[in-house]
């Protein structure tokens, strides 16, 4: 395989696979919130809106000046491009993009459709009244971990088109 010199590559962190102090669960996520992000993502760029949550009701926060990583991965694990376009400092929402390529660059796996992922990171501490929660081994680590599901469908377009034309005829 060949690579560009001026292409730009999806970074690829296996957020999925790292061992994390705690696991968050997408369905009532303690520390991020996503919205805008399509339920179908098809080929092209799909932004959406990353923030912070209020832990004041959690056991932990997130650390001062904690790095936030996020990853999005196909059902056949390829890394899809993806990145921050915009962070708002005054209310703390970063807007992002995902871009689902046809030729992903890194591999010459395809894209495949189905059931990805999106796995957001970040590293926690306890909070005053909570002191001692979070093992050594994991303090000052990226140890909290959130996984998106998100789907994939890349014809998205194609498939409405064929829909409504069945339904016109």
């Amino acid at each position: 395989m060949e690579f560009s010199s001026t292409a730009t590559y999806a970074n690829r962190y296996d957020l999925d696979e790292i061992d994390v102090f705690l696991e968050g669960n997408s369905n009532n996520p303690m520390f991020f919130n996503i919205n805008g992000l399509s339920d179908n993502l098809s080929f092209g760029k799909h932004y959406f809106n990353l923030s912070i949550l209020d832990s004041k009701n959690q056991n932990y926060q997130l650390r001062e000046n904690s790095r936030i990583l996020f990853e999005f991965k196909s059902s056949n694990n390829v890394v899809l491009k993806s990145d921050v376009t915009t962070l708002k400092q005054s209310n703390g929402v970063a807007t992002c993009f995902v871009e689902i390529l046809k030729d992903p660059l890194r591999t010459y796996k395809e894209v495949q459709d189905g059931q990805g992922t999106l796995s957001i990171v970040g590293s926690l501490q306890d909070k005053e009244n909570t002191e001692n929660l979070i093992t050594e081994k994991f303090k000052g680590a990226m140890n909290y971990r959130c996984v998106f599901p998100i789907q994939i469908t890349k014809n998205l377009l194609a498939l409405w088109i064929i829909d409504v034309y069945f339904q016109l005829t």
